[in-house]
């Protein structure tokens, strides 16, 4: 049993350090890919880019969901696994502007539509297989696919400060790329031939067509599905608002330098990986959707003083919000995957879930940091970016207190 959790949680930590280590490089990328432009519009760019891969994610929702209600969560861990360490390895090779012209944004853009596929069928299959694995028996075992999601964060985010820092050589942000895509695809090797199916998922796994599946998802479990897609949204807007948008949004406008930013969004990343279990197992007590509510109505009070407060230059208050951030997150994503778990039955809930998370990250997750953008260079009152964190959250809160017909 342990090793279920290690394993499963080993892919999602790799994973989530491949595909988030580019989103807190975007203002150090941009002008690499999308030269030519003035730097607000490379960083726009960039953060376009960054977009591009969420929109792959829904299909890659449908195909790895499809795999892992059809043929097995393990090939559908491994299949996404091998897939983006193979891409992001590639990113790491890649030339820049300067080298081969058009053609770098282009293949950079490419090649993050081939991480957003792959990351699909990872986040809420490993927490799917670890639960069913353990029966789902408590909030702490499913919370161990967030704290590693967010320690791979948190890794992204120590890793692009050692690249930026001025001693580092031109090419240093490449070796991260290089290396954790070569870790990733062994890895996956690895995951192929040590785990097992769950005997849940072997007694009652799905049968029929895929098309016919996602009609049956359609027909009979529109408000689990809808009550993911609300999870997703809030957690992709809050988080890569307050805390990966938030880096470039210090930096550009000089409220704190280059390392300053991004230790204080380190900071809230490792806040975030030791409070997750803390708040897995006050949520065993409380229960989760105390718990989650909690977590929406605070995460939309700390984005509101996160922006506000912002452009007071105080690194120790700012730091003070960003363990409030990491808080709120948890008290939402430490619960969350057990929750999700509940909600769904055996046999459609790797699709189910897959499916409506993603396309829900896709939509507002996956473009959070571009409509931030927007909303600051167009309105200049600090606050602006956090009206959009706080809609998400309320209509979050809303959605998940609504009842559901039983199956």
């Amino acid at each position: 049993m342990k090793k279920n959790i290690f394993v499963a949680a080993t892919i999602v930590l790799i994973e989530w350090i491949e595909f988030s280590f580019y989103a807190y490089l975007v203002a150090k990328l941009s002008p690499l890919f999308f030269a030519g432009v003035s730097a607000h519009l490379a960083i726009l760019m960039g953060f376009g880019s960054f977009a591009v891969s969420y929109f792959a994610r829904p299909i890659g929702g449908i195909i790895f969901g499809y795999i892992g209600d059809y043929s097995g969560r393990k090939p559908a861990l491994f299949y996404s696994m091998t897939l983006m360490g193979i891409v992001t390895f590639a990113i790491g090779l890649l030339p820049t502007y300067t080298m081969i012209g058009i053609l770098a944004p282009i293949l950079l853009i490419i090649f993050r539509f081939l991480q957003g596929l792959a990351v699909a069928g990872n986040l809420t299959g490993a927490a799917i297989f670890i639960a069913e694995h353990h029966n789902n028996k408590s909030y702490l075992v499913s919370s161990w696919v967030s704290t590693f999601s967010a320690l791979g964060m948190l890794i992204g985010a120590a890793t692009s400060i050692i690249v930026s820092l001025t001693i580092m050589p031109a090419w240093a942000w490449r070796v991260p790329f290089i290396f954790i895509g070569i870790i990733g695809v062994i890895f996956a090797g690895y995951v192929r031939h040590s785990l097992t199916e769950p005997k849940i998922y072997q007694a009652e796994k799905y049968k029929g067509l895929i098309a016919t599946l996602i009609l049956t998802l359609i027909k009979n479990y529109k408000m689990p599905m809808l009550k993911t897609a609300a999870l997703a949204a809030f957690v992709g807007v809050y988080i890569y608002t307050c805390n990966v948008w938030w880096v470039s949004y210090a930096i550009e406008n000089n409220y704190f330098t280059n390392v300053q930013a991004r230790s204080l969004a380190t900071l809230g990343q490792a806040s975030v990986v030791i409070l997750t279990p803390l708040m897995a197992m006050l949520g065993d007590v409380v229960g989760g959707y105390l718990l989650m509510t909690i977590g929406f109505i605070g995460a939309a009070i700390t984005a509101f003083l996160l922006f506000a407060l912002t452009g007071f230059y105080n690194i120790y208050v700012i730091g003070a919000v960003h363990i409030l951030y990491a808080l709120f997150n948890t008290s939402v994503t430490a619960v969350m995957f057990k929750y999700l778990v509940d909600i769904f039955p055996t046999k459609v809930r790797y699709s189910g879930q897959a499916i409506s998370w993603n396309i829900a990250v896709a939509i507002f997750g996956g473009t959070a940091p571009f409509i931030a953008q927007l909303l600051s260079e167009s309105y200049k009152a600090p606050f602006i970016p956090s009206l959009y964190v706080i809609a998400i959250a309320l209509v979050a809160l809303l959605v998940n207190g609504l009842p559901q017909k039983s199956k």
